[in-house]
């Protein structure tokens, strides 16, 4: 199952399972209706395996197009690389100027803003180029835990109409994360 589902008329699913760009130790994968026209934006997805995963596409309809991207932080790497990753992929989709939907699996906890500064980086990162979150609970939680790494990034001028939140469910201690 996802982590990260985005339901918009361009597409059906992000998700980071199963195949679209792959390696031998990590996948991350968009998912795309069949009558959708698109195109992956190589320039933009950023593969480090072990590291750093992403995969972006652009969507196209007749009078308007959209970027759709996820992007995966492997737990426990190197939190200042993540950083200058994450705002280079950022910088350049900002340059675009287009509508923008990020799915992460950031391993960055936004509970744990006030103390952790590699986590307000990541937070000012996005939302210094106009993105900004959409999950606001925790996405992870355990018996013990409870931690917020999972999120969907709207650019500021898309996400007005939009609703997110998370599907609680005892399958997994992680959460689905939703945006309509």
């Amino acid at each position: 199952m996802s982590k990260t589902t985005t339901f918009t008329k361009w597409m059906v699913t992000i998700w980071y399972t199963n195949v679209e760009i792959r390696d031998t130790e990590g996948v991350v994968a968009v998912y795309i209706r069949d009558c959708l026209k698109y195109k992956v934006c190589e320039d933009l997805s950023l593969f480090q395996t072990g590291e750093f995963e992403s995969i972006f596409v652009e969507f196209f309809s007749d009078h308007k197009s959209i970027i759709v991207g996820e992007i995966y932080r492997v737990p426990n790497t190197d939190e200042n690389t993540s950083l200058q990753r994450y705002e280079a992929v950022i910088y350049k989709i900002k340059k675009l100027n287009k509508d923008t939907i990020i799915g992460t699996d950031q391993n960055f906890d936004y509970l744990m803003l006030e103390s952790h500064t590699s986590t307000t980086a990541l937070l000012d990162t996005f939302i210094s180029h106009g993105l900004a979150p959409c999950i606001t609970r925790p996405t992870r939680v355990t018996h013990n835990t409870a931690t917020l790494i999972d999120n969907i990034y709207l650019s500021a001028n898309y996400c007005n109409n939009c609703s997110s939140g998370i599907i609680i469910s005892d399958i997994s201690s992680f959460y689905l994360c939703w945006q309509l």
